[in-house]
């Protein structure tokens, strides 16, 4: 997780080449393709994806890893999430959106692209 976190794609590969399966949670229920996304990484993200990563999995507060990449400012992952059929408008354990977190932290290119998706807007938490 730490690798993807910091992008060692190096380290990534040799991983996956050994059959590490990279959907092993951590203890707060994280995967790799969550630390990718903080990382910011496009590539490492999108290889995770394409190694099998599982984008629906939810951390311990039930946050998507859509709402990990609206709330980082990452519309090029969010884009990639959404092409990959992540549901827009899951909610975590206080009811938040991935359009909450991107409007809360000013990210209007990701709120644009959230909306043009469908995310509702009607929802509050």
């Amino acid at each position: 997780m730490i690798s993807c976190q910091n992008n060692f794609k190096n380290v990534i590969f040799y991983l996956v080449d050994k059959g590490v399966d990279i959907n092993e949670e951590s203890e707060y229920h994280e995967t790799a393709l969550h630390h990718a996304i903080i990382g910011g990484n496009y590539d490492i993200v999108k290889l995770l994806i394409d190694q099998g990563a599982d984008i629906h999995i939810k951390d311990d507060d039930n946050l998507t890893t859509l709402m990990y990449a609206s709330r980082e400012d990452k519309k090029d992952i969010v884009q990639l999430l959404l092409d990959q059929g992540a549901e827009i408008n899951e909610e975590d354990n206080e009811q938040w959106t991935a359009l909450m977190f991107a409007t809360r932290n000013g990210h209007h290119e990701v709120v644009k692209l959230l909306l043009e998706h469908g995310a509702q807007i009607d929802k509050l938490n």
